[in-house]
């Protein structure tokens, strides 16, 4: 999620490969255009929407969008590649606090504490994921789904006040927002035995906010996630990894066209 002078625009998978690209008029939850586009669509989208921060009234339509001179992917393969040893740590990682985390917490290897942070983890809140961190290396985000739309705050404050210049984006297996669609009914009598609300406000906050959070696909999230952050803010190396709940392992997400 991203604003402009007069709204908002949205960036939501839908499905293995595609993403809906959905704009808002001022401060409202009213859905002024959106779009179903490919992966390498909908990023361009984002870079264009994000360099030119334009009006919503200035937004093309989708006929026009083809002056954008978009060029969409039509398939490309994702895999995760788990780290059993030093040689499988990506080679963009390597020599960075990103890899000196991938080996403490799947090797248990390297230092158990630093001076000062060196990374932020942005992950789920969920309760099975237990991240073996060392002492003073490492800002611990935790967020449903581990989204960032509307807490794009957070992250900033931690670069801009600490330095850190490398995030780790972390799903993870059996994620809950993957079928939050599927919950109103659940949502709502849990609000109203645990909270105290009635049935038409409970159902209201589900219908005002599970559409920004679902998550059709964690893998495509987390990937277009990390992506989308790089670009937002350049300079900063974010990587995209999946938890295993099972065994607590992390697994980097790699893509290839």
């Amino acid at each position: 999620m991203t604003l402009s002078p007069s709204g908002r625009v949205d960036i939501v998978p839908q499905g293995e490969f595609h993403f809906e690209v959905r704009f808002f008029e001022g401060e409202s939850d009213k859905r002024y255009r959106s779009w179903s586009l490919p992966l390498a669509a909908a990023e361009a989208i984002t870079r264009w929407w994000l360099r030119r921060s334009l009006p919503l009234g200035e937004v093309p339509l989708s006929g026009e969008s083809l002056k954008m001179d978009v060029r969409a992917e039509e398939t490309c393969s994702i895999s995760l590649k788990r780290v059993a040893g030093e040689s499988d740590i990506l080679e963009l990682y390597r020599e960075t606090p990103i890899a000196d985390w991938l080996c403490y917490h799947n090797l248990w290897q390297g230092p158990h504490s630093y001076e000062s942070p060196k990374l932020l983890i942005v992950t789920c809140m969920d309760y099975r994921i237990h991240l073996h961190v060392p002492e003073r290396f490492a800002y611990v985000l935790r967020l449903a789904g581990a989204n960032l739309r509307h807490r794009e705050f957070d992250l900033a404050c931690v670069l801009a006040f600490a330095g850190i210049r490398h995030v780790c984006l972390v799903g993870h297996t059996d994620c809950a927002m993957e079928s939050l669609k599927d919950k109103r009914e659940v949502f709502a009598s849990g609000l109203q035995r645990v909270g105290g609300w009635s049935k038409s406000r409970a159902e209201l906050q589900f219908d005002l906010f599970a559409p920004r959070l679902a998550i059709p696909n964690v893998v495509d999230f987390t990937l277009f996630e990390a992506a989308w952050l790089e670009r937002r803010f350049p300079g900063v190396v974010v990587a995209p990894m999946i938890y295993d709940v099972k065994d607590s392992s992390l697994h980097q997400i790699v893509r290839q066209p």
